[in-house]
């Protein structure tokens, strides 16, 4: 069996249809359809080509709106993905991000740096790094301890 692509189909008309449409409804009328087609589509090469980075495989990040990281000299080994996006809402802007991996928590870190974020709420109860990595402390007057971000 093919592997289908993580993106939603799109029904189509038969041939018959097309042609018949085309025919009279004119070139310029397809054009100007597949035009506003096109400026909805929505890709996930980002989220397809760092599978390791991704928490869940059936929570797809659209390159649409995804955060971006600054990459500088000192992590450069890292890349500039992370599985989070910006969403505008009535009173400002958030990130909406998938908890941090073991091995993503160098650009999760970065994202908070570089977004000047000062609220973080998670969702999920803090009882497994299976499901959160660590990045904080729960004790009062304790220094979480991370090399250079």
């Amino acid at each position: 069996l093919q592997k289908l692509s993580e993106q939603n189909f799109v029904k189509g008309e038969s041939i018959i249809k097309f042609t018949e449409n085309l025919r009279t409804s004119g070139k310029l009328k397809m054009i100007t359809e597949h035009d506003g087609m096109r400026r909805k589509e929505r890709h996930i090469s980002s989220f397809m080509q760092n599978q390791k980075k991704n928490r869940y495989q059936h929570i797809v990040l659209y390159n649409e709106g995804a955060i971006i990281l600054k990459v500088t000299k000192k992590d450069a080994k890292d890349d500039d993905y992370i599985h989070a996006t910006k969403i505008k809402g009535n009173f400002g802007s958030y990130i909406l991000a998938q908890s941090p991996k073991r091995a993503t928590i160098n650009s999760w870190l970065r994202m908070i740096w570089q977004f000047n974020v000062t609220i973080i709420i998670c969702l999920i109860p803090l009882i497994s790094e299976d499901k959160c990595a660590k990045y904080f402390e729960k004790e009062e007057g304790k220094k979480f301890n991370r090399q250079f971000f």
